[in-house]
């Protein structure tokens, strides 16, 4: 499939190094728990939890350090457009129903695990992976502001 038919905004993001997204991850999560937890800017009805944050800080890196860095790697050719969107649907439903750190590491292992030549998104054929790379952003960015705002 030539490069010409990638969407262009899905492109630079699944070129990242695996250890580039881990690390961007990381410190979006530690921000997010951050709020999540009430270290930063706590309201009345909430209160300070450090341990909640270094739990849920330490839980959300270490799952996207083993999606990333383990199962990733090892998903074959075959099924690894089925496997982007899987990621990125369950990112989605976790961000629905439990908005901590899954949302964050399931969607980051549906970018990482997209190639950049994978499928054709101007409406020619199925696209799963562009389908699932955009539903993993959406949910990183929702899981994040679900956090800030409580």
């Amino acid at each position: 499939m030539p490069a010409a038919g990638i969407c262009r905004g899905v492109r630079p993001l699944t070129t990242l190094p695996r250890t580039t997204l881990l690390i961007g991850i990381s410190v979006v999560i530690v921000i997010a728990m951050m709020f999540a937890n009430g270290v930063i800017a706590p309201d009345a009805t909430q209160n300070r939890s450090t341990g909640g944050f270094i739990g849920g800080s330490l839980f959300g890196i270490a799952l996207s350090a083993v999606l990333l860095l383990v199962a990733v790697p090892r998903l074959p050719d075959d099924v690894r457009p089925l496997a982007v969107l899987g990621f990125g649907i369950g990112a989605v439903i976790f961000c629905l129903f439990f908005w901590s750190a899954i949302p964050f590491a399931l969607g980051v292992a549906a970018i990482a695990a997209a190639a950049p030549d994978d499928d054709s998104p101007e409406g020619t054929a199925p696209a799963p992976v562009t389908a699932g790379v955009l539903l993993a952003v959406l949910s990183i960015l929702a899981a994040f502001v679900l956090c800030v705002i409580g």
